[in-house]
């Protein structure tokens, strides 16, 4: 289903897919290439960000938007919310001074992005795995980050770690120091929680409870 919702946005957004990445949960899929993954946990929206300089830029935006029949959802309190054809999507600037917020990653993520090829045809943005990682882990902690059982965006991190054939690979080649030290550092938090086991059991799919100590080895993978 998220993967439908994405081509479905792609090709609304048309010759506008050139500056955006598709971010969230809707793409976690994306990354699990192991054979043996289940499915993504299921998503009500698509999220999208695009590298934006000015409020200016925004109000471009919006009427490029208006044009492609995305509608603004004014029953929603988010500001960056769409409706296009009945799919959700929030579509965000990289810069958060343009609207107030946004994830301290989107902009690195933005210059790093890279090409994927939907079962349509459609080339679509999306972040190298590592940074889509950071993005969920700063997203863990801007919304609290206290009971992970509960959090969609760790539950996405441990996907992607779990379902991602060439992370161990990734993780060990970053050569972005910044991201290298911020992910050694959440790795380092998480390790030294008390409960973080029954977090990832709890993030893993039914059934595969043993791929835990896979997840903690990842967690130590800077170590």
């Amino acid at each position: 289903m998220s993967l439908r919702m994405i081509e479905v946005v792609a090709s609304g957004l048309d010759d506008l897919n050139e500056n955006v990445a598709f971010v969230g949960g809707a793409v976690a899929g994306l990354y699990a290439d192991d054979p043996a993954s289940e499915d993504a946990r299921p998503t009500m929206d698509v999220d999208c960000v695009l590298q934006l300089s000015t409020i200016n830029d925004q109000y471009e935006l919006e009427e490029a938007l208006q044009k492609r029949h995305f509608q603004h959802d004014i029953e929603s309190s988010v500001i960056c919310r769409w409706i296009y054809k009945g799919i959700t999507v929030d579509i965000m600037p990289d810069d958060e001074h343009i609207l107030g917020f946004s994830n301290r990653w989107y902009s690195k993520g933005m210059e790093n992005k890279k090409d994927y090829i939907l079962p349509n045809g459609k080339i679509i943005h999306i972040f190298p795995v590592t940074y889509y990682l950071v993005t969920k882990l700063e997203a863990v902690a801007s919304r609290g980050g206290n009971d992970l059982r509960q959090s969609h965006d760790f539950e996405d991190f441990i996907y992607v770690l779990n379902g991602c054939t060439t992370i161990e690979y990734d993780l060990r080649t970053i050569t972005d120091n910044e991201l290298r030290c911020y992910l050694a550092n959440k790795f380092n938090d998480l390790r030294k929680d008390a409960n973080i086991e029954e977090y990832i059991e709890c993030a893993l799919p039914y059934g595969e409870e043993e791929r835990c100590e896979y997840i903690l080895s990842l967690l130590e993978i800077y170590l």
